[in-house]
């Protein structure tokens, strides 16, 4: 049987470039937030207990921020789409990442999936354009992981529009 091309796996139609990008800035803006933060705190603690650290110059701290900034990014997206099958980004937009089987996606394939993401931004990001020309809008990592991005809200739309029945009221017995 094959899976018509805007439906996954009882999970809701599958997300387009333009709310998947969407998604990825509001995400970028929150890892760089955070990586903000953590850079004061450690920045903070460092001066505090009178600590100056070796001195880097120009070239090792860009270095330094880089793989900074790639494994809070990493972490980020890794533990999103592990325990909540999103990540901030995709909550705001009503996207969710699933399996083929439309459930949420295992640690390995969100590992796969991180890796993958490296993969399509290295190739002058066309592993995220591919979404563009891919039937069901996935782009490769989704292949190299075997997950979809869905909208979240399409998952049920019967049980959001029938509030009188019983069942679209507890959807989760």
């Amino acid at each position: 049987m094959t899976v018509p091309t805007q439906q996954v796996a009882r999970r809701g139609f599958v997300a387009g470039f333009t709310s998947r990008t969407i998604a990825y800035c509001i995400d970028a803006v929150v890892i760089t937030t955070t990586f903000s933060i953590m850079g004061a705190v450690v920045s903070s603690l460092a001066t505090l207990l009178d600590r100056d650290g070796p001195t880097v110059d120009g070239a090792g701290r860009a270095v330094v921020l880089g793989v900074g900034v790639l494994a809070v990014a990493a972490t980020y997206e890794l533990l999103g789409w592990w325990l909540f099958g999103k990540t901030v980004g995709k909550l705001v937009m009503g996207l969710r990442v699933v399996r083929e089987d439309g459930g949420r996606p295992r640690f390995l394939q969100s590992v796969i999936r991180v890796i993958g993401y490296g993969i399509s931004a290295a190739a002058f990001m066309m592993g995220f354009v591919w979404i563009l020309f891919d039937g069901r809008r996935r782009a490769w990592h989704d292949h190299m992981a075997r997950t979809y991005v869905v909208y979240d809200w399409d998952a049920r739309p019967r049980a959001l529009l029938d509030l009188g029945d019983d069942e679209a009221i507890r959807p989760w017995v």
